[in-house]
C-alpha cells in the first residue's frame, strides 16, 4: 500500500471515530435530547390521565358548590374552589405534555406543579373549619383543646405557611440546577403540613373521647354524622400525606417518582375520596340540631376556661 493511501485511510478512520463519538454523546439509538419534563419526571406523564383526573376534580368541585349555596354555608367555599383549582392544575399538565416545546416550558412546569401540590391544602382547611363549627355549634368548647375561634386561625394559618413553603420548593424543583434545594424546601413544607394535620386529628380524637365520657350524649345526635365524616376524610388525607413525604424523599429516578401509578393511587385517589364523601353527606347540614350547647348560646360556651 502506497504511503498516500495509508495516510488517506488513517484520516478516514479518524473521521469515522469522531463521528461515532458525537453520535454516542447523544441519547442512545434515537439521538433524542430529553426535555425538561423528562428530566424532572423521568418520563412524559400521560396526557389522557391528566385530562381525566382534571375533569373529575372539576366535576366534584362543581357539585360541591351546590350545598354551599343551598345551605348558605359560605364558610365551606374553600372546598369546591380547591377542587376546581386542582382540576385546572391537571389541565395545565395536559397542555404541558402535549408537545416538546411545551415540555420545555418552565412556566407551564412551575404552574402545574405548584397548583397540583398546593391546591389540596384547601381540603385540609375545610376539615379544620368543619371541626370549629362542630365544636362551637354542637358540642361545646369545653371539650376542645383549642377554642373553636382559634382552630381555624391556627390550622388554616399553618396551611397558608406550608402552602408558601411548598410552592417555593415546587417552583425550584423544575430547575435541574436547583433541584436538591427545591426538594429540601418542599419536604420541609410537606412535613410541617402533615404534622399540623396529625395534631389536628389527635385533637379531634381527644374531643371525641371527652364528649363520650361526659355522659351528655346518647350517640344518636345528628351531628355525629359530621364526626364520622371527618374521621373518614382525615384517614384518606393522612394516607396522601404519607405518600407525599415518601415520594418527596425519593431520588429523582426512583420508581415512586417516575411511575405515575403511585401518584394516581396514593395522591389523587385518596384526595378525591376524602372530598367526594361530602357530596352526598354535606357536613354542615348535620350541625343544625341536637346541640349539647345549652340554649345554643355558643359564645358563652366558647369562653369557658377549659378551652385554651
Amino acid at each position: 500500500m502506497a504511503p498516500t493511501e495509508i495516510v488517506r485511510t488513517t484520516l478516514q478512520m479518524a473521521t469515522l471515530l469522531f463521528m461515532a463519538r458525537d453520535v454516542l454523546a447523544q441519547t442512545p439509538s434515537t439521538g433524542h435530547v430529553p426535555t425538561r419534563v423528562e428530566i424532572i419526571y423521568g418520563e412524559v406523564p400521560s396526557k389522557a390521565a391528566s385530562i381525566i383526573v382534571g375533569a373529575v376534580y372539576v366535576l366534584v368541585g362543581l357539585i360541591l358548590f351546590f350545598p354551599v349555596f343551598r345551605y348558605k354555608h359560605f364558610w365551606g367555599l374553600c372546598l369546591p374552589i380547591g377542587a376546581v383549582a386542582s382540576g385546572i392544575g391537571f389541565f395545565v399538565k395536559a397542555v404541558m405534555v402535549s408537545s416538546e416545546a411545551h415540555q420545555n416550558s418552565q412556566g407551564l412546569l412551575i404552574a402545574q406543579n405548584v397548583i397540583i401540590v398546593c391546591a389540596p391544602a384547601t381540603f385540609f382547611a375545610f376539615n379544620y373549619i368543619v371541626y370549629g363549627h362542630l365544636v362551637l355549634d354542637c358540642v361545646g368548647a369545653q371539650f376542645s383543646l383549642l377554642r373553636p375561634s382559634r382552630v381555624s386561625f391556627i390550622f388554616v394559618g399553618s396551611d397558608i405557611l406550608t402552602f408558601v413553603i411548598q410552592a417555593g420548593g415546587a417552583a425550584l424543583l423544575t430547575n435541574a440546577d436547583k433541584f436538591q434545594t427545591g426538594k429540601n424546601i418542599f419536604i420541609v413544607g410537606l412535613i410541617l403540613q402533615a404534622a399540623s394535620y396529625y395534631f389536628f386529628t389527635i385533637m379531634f380524637a381527644i374531643m371525641h373521647c371527652k364528649v363520650k365520657k361526659s355522659g351528655l350524649t346518647n350517640g344518636k345526635e345528628v351531628w355525629w354524622k359530621t364526626v364520622w365524616l371527618l374521621y373518614f376524610s382525615s384517614f384518606f388525607i393522612i394516607v396522601r400525606t404519607i405518600y407525599r413525604i415518601v415520594e418527596g424523599n425519593a431520588g429523582r429516578g426512583s420508581e415512586v417518582r417516575t411511575n405515575e401509578v403511585y401518584f394516581y393511587c396514593l395522591d389523587f385517589l385518596p384526595l378525591i375520596i376524602a372530598i367526594s364523601v361530602y357530596m352526598p353527606w354535606w357536613p354542615g347540614k348535620y350541625l343544625a340540631g341536637d346541640s349539647l350547647v345549652a340554649g345554643n348560646t355558643y359564645k358563652m360556651t366558647e369562653s369557658t376556661p377549659s378551652a385554651v
